[in-house]
């Protein structure tokens, strides 16, 4: 009995210092900086918990990886149901703060706002996003933990904020719209259409002289692909239609094992127009198609 007294006293002891550290305020700011220490310990930065909250049943977060760059979520849990009723949100003011973390050079802001609501068998996260001046959305829903659907709006994206934000300088610009709706996303089931469309594309003539010495007419780009995916398949329709040349392309790509099988087209209306990229002194048209 007195062994038992004893065992039973120490687990009391653990419990009561494992719901003090955990569950209250006084414990919530002893783990404060022990979070902030392994969160930077793993990610090679100088981020700040500015807030961290947590009780039996709520827990409110705030994360600033950089003064301008700032992650939070808050909501209530449960930890016997597994489930999770949250906001989340995204404040990236400046993305050139996050070269470090990121290891690219990144221009520009990114603004996400959305919900995370459900249990460890089916879970919805959604969100919103003005991504390179866009009105984004998105769905996607979990399955114990792993993606079943996805569905995705991108309206109205520059392609020049895009590619500051990937690091890249802007060699063009155009309007990016997306409309993604999955239903499967295994690999070998799927079930979905993705339609892509840019639309207004320009060619920034002075940086392609500045960057590559090469001196463009004035240039200008539409493009639009669809994709129908089905079981391990993918069936597309592409075009991309210019100034200088239009290309089109219809197949199908098996995903695994990887496998093509698909037709293009490429017209080429006057071959002067390319000299600054061929160096020749090519006139007329050209056109080619194949498989």
């Amino acid at each position: 009995m007195k062994w038992l007294a004893i065992f039973l006293s120490v687990l009391l002891t653990l419990t009561l210092i494992l719901y003090t550290l955990l569950f209250t305020s006084f414990g919530n700011g002893l783990l404060k900086p022990v979070i902030e220490g392994r969160l930077n310990a793993a990610l090679q930065t100088d981020a700040v918990v500015e807030k961290f909250s947590l009780d039996t049943r709520h827990f409110d977060l705030t994360i600033a990886l950089t003064p301008s760059n700032v992650l939070s979520a808050s909501g209530n849990y449960s930890l016997f149901g597994r489930s999770l009723d949250a906001v989340y949100s995204v404040a990236f003011e400046k993305m050139s703060e996050l070269q470090a973390l990121l290891e690219r050079k990144s221009q520009g802001k990114i603004h996400i706002n959305g919900t995370i609501k459900g249990d460890a068998e089916a879970m919805k996260i959604t969100g919103e996003s003005d991504i390179a001046s866009s009105k984004s959305r998105y769905d996607v829903t979990l399955n114990a933990f792993n993606p079943a659907e996805l569905s995705a709006t991108i309206t109205g994206a520059k392609l020049d904020e895009l590619l500051a934000l990937a690091g890249e300088k802007s060699y063009a610009d155009a309007t990016i719209s997306l409309q993604t709706a999955i239903k499967g996303i295994d690999v070998q089931d799927l079930d979905g259409k993705i339609d892509l469309l840019v639309k207004n594309g320009r060619v920034d003539r002075a940086l392609m002289r500045k960057d590559f010495n090469v001196t463009l007419p004035q240039t200008t780009f539409n493009a639009k692909v669809v994709s129908i995916l089905k079981g391990e398949t993918v069936d597309y329709n592409a075009a991309v239609n210019s100034n200088l040349l239009t290309l089109g392309s219809k197949g199908s790509v098996v995903i695994e094992p990887l496998g093509i099988d698909l037709g293009y087209v490429l017209d080429v209306r006057e071959l002067a127009l390319l000299r600054p990229l061929t160096n020749a002194p090519l006139r007329g048209s050209f056109a080619t198609r194949g498989s």
